[in-house]
């Protein structure tokens, strides 16, 4: 009875760590993993280089934190770089398509050494992939700033009849009128 209790708890024990050991990968795979994952967030200087293999000419070059992918379907190489951030602290990015044919192909070579761990594989959550950044885009209002009613409901054309407003909510105002009604001149085109 005993010995049969000791089967029946060693062969999950046996089967989770046969399971484990399979899911496992060599120092260097994981090392790959985590420096591909590191350079598809833009934190890997690159140097990515076309080459004409009958020429022996360069192309093209880039350099930079790129990121780099295959589209063997449509024979071309996509790149995205990070380029700086903007006024706001937003990234700017620049992504380039590049054609592979039977001549012209590409190297790519990792600039700087990349401090990664060999035997922990790297996960990165983004939660606005999760919970994405939704912009609203409304058919437009002519509002103004400092919500004066009338402008939103009518304006004054140039025979002093008040028209009524346009369909997406804005007033409609003739261009030969300022924002008090007066009448302006046109301007001049040479």
């Amino acid at each position: 009875m005993k010995n049969t209790l000791c089967k029946l708890i060693a062969l999950p024990l046996v089967a989770v760590a046969a399971l484990g050991l399979t899911a496992c990968s060599d120092a260097a795979e994981t090392a790959s993993n985590n420096i591909s994952k590191a350079s598809d967030n833009f934190e890997i200087n690159r140097r990515i280089v076309f080459f004409n293999g009958i020429t022996d000419k360069y192309l093209l070059e880039i350099e930079g934190y790129c990121s780099i992918t295959a589209d063997s379907e449509d024979s071309q190489l996509e790149v995205i770089c990070l380029v700086g951030k903007d006024e706001d602290g937003g990234y700017l990015f620049k992504k380039h398509f590049l054609g592979l044919s039977d001549n012209v192909t590409y190297f790519v070579e990792q600039t700087d050494a990349s401090v990664v761990d060999p035997y922990h594989y790297r996960v990165v959550y983004r939660p606005e992939t999760i919970v994405p950044d939704i912009d609203f885009q409304t058919s437009g209002s002519n509002s103004t700033a400092s919500g004066d009613a009338a402008a939103d409901t009518g304006s004054v054309t140039e025979g002093g009849e008040e028209s009524a407003s346009n369909p997406t909510g804005g007033a409609t105002q003739d261009p030969a009128l300022d924002r008090d009604g007066d009448v302006t001149a046109p301007d001049d085109e040479d």
